[in-house]
């Protein structure tokens, strides 16, 4: 009996769509109804609209008809898929949905593309609204006319430097502030004019009317040309100062003991040259030094090698006389030891003796120096007046003196 009431509670506190209440003594047909509205919790097929209410797990459930979750629907309940997939259908007819496969398209000009029937695939070479035409293919001139709205002419597009326009049809505006398209033509500046056939017009014959022609040239006034040398033999044009020089010097009367005054544009002499014109014409230029010339001197050692030195030197030549002075530092001693050897500006006499020359340290003590050279000496060798060595790092060596070169 306790097992009775116990399963007719139970009913009338779960059957809430038969409408029971409390306490109530159900009939058999009543409860016949009431279980014929519940499903079987195995194997039981449930007809019409089925609705879940609160969070409700189900496991292995087959929907024919409606199902309706009104808390919602979490994906996490599906089964897990593989990275980078979808679930779809990529066939071309209607399908079970199906892992629909995702390729990796990450960089700045990669795009998804979808293609019916087969899915997604990555196109790699999309263009950005920040890129530049160079992401495109090559276009043409006629290419850019055809997306262009608003240009004029046709051909090739044309840039700054060195364009070729073919029969331009230009109206107004100005070349060189020359306005163009004018009945009259104005007046224009240009740097380079050209003509390929014969160029006419009484502007060009003015301009050229000063001018002799090439060939026939009929000169009028007092042309001038160049004076040929007195050997010349060609047929170069012969100026009066050609036939001056060679043909019409006064001759030395015979027996005269005063020649004549004579004009000459070249003299030779095979044998030496006498005269007191000859000495008052010269005397200014007998001992005439060239202009100074500056050199930088090499400094190496007698014995070893220097790390750091400079110098600087200047000479000038009177015939064979040559007169020099030089500055040399001595910064880094390294492995020299012995005498100092700074380079002259030209060899000395193959004949010639030794011959000494004096200087000062500049920089630390101030010692006397003394120099020498001999014959085919290339350098001066300078150690200090006593003939002890002038090596010493920050010294600065200062000479000059003057040889015979060859």
């Amino acid at each position: 009996m306790k097992r009775i009431l116990s399963a007719l509670l139970f009913l009338g506190c779960s059957t809430a769509n038969a409408q029971f209440v409390t306490g109530q003594i159900l009939t058999a047909a009543q409860l016949n109804a009431a279980f014929a509205n519940v499903l079987s919790l195995s194997g039981g097929t449930l007809t019409g609209p089925l609705t879940v209410q609160g969070s409700t797990t189900l496991a292995n459930l087959t929907v024919n008809g409606t199902f309706t979750v009104p808390g919602g629907f979490s994906p996490g309940s599906l089964s897990p898929q593989a990275a980078n997939s979808l679930l779809g259908n990529a066939s071309s007819a209607t399908a079970a949905p199906s892992v629909v496969a995702v390729p990796s398209c990450s960089t700045s000009t990669s795009a998804l593309q979808w293609t019916s029937g087969t899915g997604f695939n990555c196109y790699a070479n999309s263009a950005t609204t920040t890129g530049t035409l160079a992401q495109f293919a090559a276009t043409t001139s006629a290419q850019l006319a055809g997306v262009i709205s608003d240009e004029t002419g046709t051909g090739s597009a044309v840039f700054g430097t060195s364009p070729t326009i073919a029969t331009p049809a230009i109206t107004g505006g100005t070349i060189n502030n020359a306005a163009v398209g004018a009945t009259t033509a104005s007046t224009g500046a240009f740097t380079t004019l050209s003509a390929s056939g014969a160029v006419s017009g009484s502007g060009f014959t003015s301009l050229l009317s000063p001018y002799a022609p090439l060939a026939s040239a009929a000169l009028t006034g007092t042309p001038t040309a160049p004076t040929p040398a007195s050997s010349s033999n060609n047929t170069l044009v012969a100026t009066t100062a050609f036939v001056q020089s060679n043909f019409a010097a006064p001759q030395i009367p015979y027996g005269s003991a005063t020649p004549n005054a004579v004009s000459a544009t070249t003299l030779s002499a095979t044998s030496t040259v006498s005269g007191a014109g000859f000495t008052a014409l010269l005397s200014p230029y007998l001992i005439p030094p060239s202009a100074t010339t500056s050199y930088t001197p090499t400094v190496t050692a007698s014995s070893g090698t220097f790390t750091t030195t400079s110098a600087t030197g200047h000479y000038y030549v009177m015939g064979k006389l040559v007169f020099f002075e030089f500055s040399a530092t001595i910064t880094t001693v390294g492995s020299a030891t012995g005498n100092v050897l700074v380079s002259l500006p030209f060899a000395t006499n193959s004949g010639g003796g030794v011959i000494m020359f004096a200087g000062q340290e500049t920089a630390v003590n101030g010692k006397t120096l003394q120099g020498s050279i001999g014959a085919n000496s290339t350098s001066v060798t300078v150690r200090y007046y006593d003939a002890s060595s002038a090596i010493a790092a920050g010294l600065t060596l200062v000479m000059s003196g003057c040889y015979v070169s060859n």
